[in-house]
This record gives structure tokens, sequence and C-alpha cells, in this order.
């Protein structure tokens, strides 16, 4: 995603930091900006991997298993969950990038509003407690 966005030099770093917590809350915790988009996108990987709760299966040409399940504002819709048969079936249903969903797969950290995991929830409130720390 790119923003283009004409301000005063003066004002660059603040308006910067708005658009870090509105589109990377993950960040906000960790660090304000000075940085490159290099070292946003270091970062973000870098704590992506770190909440990882399981790594993907490997099936040799096969595709993995995605459940999509929606982030409300008070609980993990039980009742749109959305189940495919790949990380690029759910990449074109969702619209999320295939290489993006992969880093969020198995984090509890949601993606536009959806969580992406590799085996169906069970801990509904455990995950949905997780997602909004980072949000």
């Amino acid at each position: 995603m790119s923003i283009i966005k004409l301000c005063p030099v003066n004002k660059q770093g603040a308006l910067e930091n708005f658009y870090l917590q509105k589109y990377l809350p993950l960040l906000n915790s960790s660090f304000i900006s000075y940085g490159s988009e290099t070292a946003i996108a270091q970062t973000l990987s870098s704590l992506l991997k770190s909440k990882k709760t399981a790594a993907p299966e490997s099936r040799q040409g096969l595709g993995l298993s995605i459940f999509v399940y929606k982030l409300c504002a008070s609980c993990i819709d039980k009742t749109a969950v959305a189940k495919y048969n790949s990380v690029n079936q759910a990449s074109m249903s969702t619209g999320n990038a295939r290489a993006t969903i992969v880093k969020y797969l198995n984090t509890n950290v949601p993606l536009k509003g959806l969580l992406y995991y590799t085996n169906p929830l069970t801990a509904f409130e455990q995950a949905f407690k997780a997602a909004k720390e980072v949000v």
C-alpha cells in the first residue's frame, strides 16, 4: 500500500506516525518510526514471526487448508468462518496478497479484520484476547 500526501517537512514525522498507528497497529507498542519503509517491513515481519502459534503443515503437491475468521469488536464471529483449500484461494477470495497471508498465518494478528489459521479455531476466547492485544 502506498499513501501519497503533501505536507510541510516539519509535519512529516507526525503524519508518518499517524499512518503507522492507523495501518500497522502491531508496531505501535514497538517503536515510533523514524526509519525507512524497509526497516518498518523488517520489524513487522519479525514481530509476526514471534507471534506464530503453529508452523504451517507441509504437504507435497497439496494446498494448505486456510481457515479465515472475522474479528469483531467484541468477539471472533464463529458463523463467518471460511475454509479455503489453499493460500492462493484465500488470497483471491479475501483480496489479501498470498505472501502477506502466509506472514499472518497462526499469529492471532488481524489482517484487515480477518484472522488466518491452518487449523479450525477451538479456543475462541484465547484467540480473541490475543488479537485484541495487538489492535
